[in-house]
């Protein structure tokens, strides 16, 4: 009976590469928003023409009507109308909005780096203490060991405003009010926790450090700033999305 047990056990894995079904459905998804685009993109086309008068007839199929069928300016124009429903690009976050998501995120921040530089006494007596315990002497002028001490308080509050709920939740804090989120600008993959490591650690603290870096985004179609396009990834409006 064991002997089946393990049997049954070994065909329990994982095949490398396969995804799972929430990341299917995700595809899926967006997949049908982007096929949903370019319909719209041929209804706006023929609307267009059929105003221009340079559409031309589309041949006929078998066992569908010989009679012309004829469509006022009124059709026309309410078929552009329709034809003029959101675009897949529209769904990218604004400028705007990722400006605002930006400076939410960095009041959150310097309250935090503040408040522990007006209770600096309390944070150095806990710091002096935690080395204590820990058998750690302190050889550091006093200047120097707060300048080291309130760059690891910096790190902490970047770590707990950006990096820690972007890695759950694909937003921080600036963005998850605001209503954007994180995702990989390969329809093809899910963003993965290495990617989101690698954009908030590395990339863009370089990005924000040349400052042209959170610019980029003005210059191209996709809205991407200068970590985007080095992590591979893509800020969306989530409450476009829903609405769409």
């Amino acid at each position: 009976m064991s002997e089946d047990n393990e049997g049954e056990n070994d065909w329990d894995f994982k095949i490398e590469g396969v995804k799972t079904e929430s990341e299917n459905s995700e595809r899926i998804a967006r997949k049908e928003r982007l096929a949903k685009k370019l319909n719209q993109e041929e209804a706006k086309r023929d609307a267009q023409k059929d105003l221009a008068g340079t559409r031309k007839p589309k041949k006929m199929k078998l066992g569908e009507s010989s009679q012309a069928s004829k469509r006022s300016r009124s059709k026309v124009a309410a078929d552009m109308r329709k034809a003029e429903m959101l675009d897949f690009s529209d769904l990218i976050a604004s400028p705007v909005k990722r400006a605002m998501a930006f400076f939410i995120d960095a009041a959150i921040f310097m309250g935090i780096y503040l408040a522990a530089s007006s209770q600096w006494e309390t944070v150095e007596l806990f710091s002096l203490n935690f080395l204590r315990d820990a058998q750690v002497n302190q050889p550091l002028e006093p200047e120097v060991f707060r300048i080291v001490v309130m760059s690891i308080v910096a790190f902490i509050a970047y770590f707990v405003v950006l990096a820690l709920p972007v890695l759950f939740s694909h937003k921080s804090w600036g963005k998850s009010i605001i209503g954007l989120s994180i995702q990989s600008s390969d329809e093809e993959k899910s963003l993965g926790f290495s990617h989101i490591i690698f954009r908030e650690f590395i990339a863009k603290p370089i990005s924000i450090g040349t400052v042209i870096g959170p610019l980029i985004l003005l210059f191209n179609s996709d809205k991407r700033s200068l970590h985007d396009l080095v992590a591979g990834t893509v800020v969306m409006d989530d409450r476009i999305e829903k609405s769409a």
